[in-house]
């Protein structure tokens, strides 16, 4: 099911979710990051955080006065809860991608992105680590024949 404009705004807007200002969802939607499906466009964790540092990068602008200084004013603001939930969504996206399921609005919300990222570090860290030897068989380990 498609998500409609209400649900789009809920979840970049709503404080529950993203809670993003309107002009750092404007530059997002410039950006490339106009629906959730769009995060397939950053597949590597990198690629995000190198979108944060854009969007947080200062803007001066021209000091008052003849002979003021420039001044730094922060343009966009991004949460850290938004942060870490867009780095939740980037995951769920790529793997709804990958097993071909269709992404709904209920999906996305706060308490099951968290849960999904905790099982999918746990499902790294067991892929990564070592599988461990079998045992070896030797006289005082013997093999039990099965009932029958």
């Amino acid at each position: 099911m498609p998500f409609t404009a209400a649900q789009l705004t809920a979840f970049w807007k709503s404080q529950s979710q993203m809670g993003l200002t309107a002009c750092t969802r404007v530059q997002m939607v410039a950006e490339g990051l106009r629906m959730p499906d769009n995060f397939e466009v950053f597949p590597e964790k990198d690629e995000l955080e190198s979108l944060f540092k854009q969007l947080l990068n200062t803007a001066k602008t021209p000091g008052l006065g003849a002979n003021a200084l420039p001044q730094e004013v922060a343009t966009f603001v991004i949460p850290s809860k938004s942060t870490i939930l867009l780095q939740g969504v980037r995951i769920i996206v790529l793997y709804y991608k990958m097993v071909g399921c269709t992404i709904e609005p209920g999906d996305l919300l706060w308490y099951v992105v968290k849960n999904f990222v905790e099982q999918w570090k746990d499902l790294m860290e067991k892929k990564d680590a070592e599988a461990g030897q079998p045992p070896r068989l030797t006289k005082d380990r013997l093999v039990y024949k099965w009932l029958e």
